[in-house]
């Protein structure tokens, strides 16, 4: 038995319902706000340790000779000296730093600005022909659409 008359019980029904059918697109958006949000956070902190792990070989050039083998080793490692080899690691990590500047690009659009600005450090990394031959060994571990870009991007400073 309820305290309230039937047409209040019945007008209490229907904004109890409208509450809940408006409340789950909202419940639906946050589930898919946390899943995007931890999809990030997850990719961020394997390419964190993927540029760690790259560090690592800067700090320990004689370790980078042991790594890179087989399938792993870049085309031209036998042609580089020790300096150039150090350099063939730090910008092996640069390149992963890109690729997440990138991504937060496309998914942050507010940032468009600040790409422009990594963009443009990249534009004077491509005219160092070690970065080049990086993204060309590396290509294949990015993003496609981050591809593209460093692809339009050479093409634009190189002429290729």
């Amino acid at each position: 038995m309820s305290l309230l008359p039937p047409d209040l019980q019945e007008l209490v029904t229907i904004i109890a319902n409208i509450s809940i059918i408006v409340s789950l697109p909202v419940i639906m958006y946050e589930l898919w706000l946390s899943k995007t949000d931890t999809t990030y956070n997850t990719y961020e902190k394997l390419m964190s340790d993927f540029s760690d792990s790259t560090f690592f070989l800067v700090d320990h050039p004689k370790l980078a000779n042991k790594f890179y083998v087989g399938k792993n080793k870049p085309k031209k490692w036998d042609k580089y000296d020790e300096d150039t080899k150090v350099l063939y690691s730090y910008l092996a990590s640069l390149l992963g730093l890109f690729e997440r500047a990138w991504v937060l690009h496309r998914e942050v659009k507010f940032w468009k600005e600040s790409w422009e600005q990594w963009a443009t450090w990249i534009e004077e990394l491509v005219t160092n022909d070690t970065f080049v031959d990086v993204f060309d060994d590396d290509k294949n571990l990015y993003d496609p659409c981050f591809v593209a870009e460093i692809q339009r991007i050479i093409g634009k400073v190189r002429g290729k």
